[in-house]
């Protein structure tokens, strides 16, 4: 009985591991392209223009939106790292604490990092040449 429970909250921690490692590819993939958007430097027609001014928008979209729920993540992480470290505390003979730094000196990512991932710089409402971008 108590392994299923085990079993059924290691399954949780891992849908909980997912969804953070998901949304830092995404936040990745939206530095990435607001940076080769930036790097290309080239005459570029008004219709060019315009559509590097609707990729930034949705990329400054998605930073906003990433910001806001920074804190959410957090708490998920938080959960993740207690429930593996209770799980590897469970099945073995380390204390629950000790299996804990274990987790968390063993992480890439500093837990003091996460809520500052991503810094918001104040980015222009309006794109030289174009109209207000919605």
């Amino acid at each position: 009985m108590t392994f299923l429970l085990a079993e059924k909250i290691l399954l949780i921690a891992g849908l909980m591991a997912i969804i953070f490692i998901g949304s830092e590819l995404l936040t990745r993939v939206a530095l990435l392209v607001k940076r080769l958007v930036q790097k290309r430097v080239r005459k570029q027609t008004e219709e060019e223009l315009l559509y590097k001014a609707k990729v930034q928008a949705s990329v400054r979209k998605w930073l906003v939106t990433r910001k806001s729920y920074s804190w959410l993540l957090t708490g998920f992480y938080l959960v993740f790292l207690v429930i593996i470290s209770w799980a590897f505390w469970y099945f073995s003979t380390l204390p629950f604490w000790g299996y804990l730094i274990l987790v968390l000196f063993s992480l890439q990512q500093p837990l003091y990092l996460i809520p500052a991932t991503i810094s918001l710089q104040k980015l222009p409402q309006y794109s030289p040449g174009l109209k207000k971008i919605e």
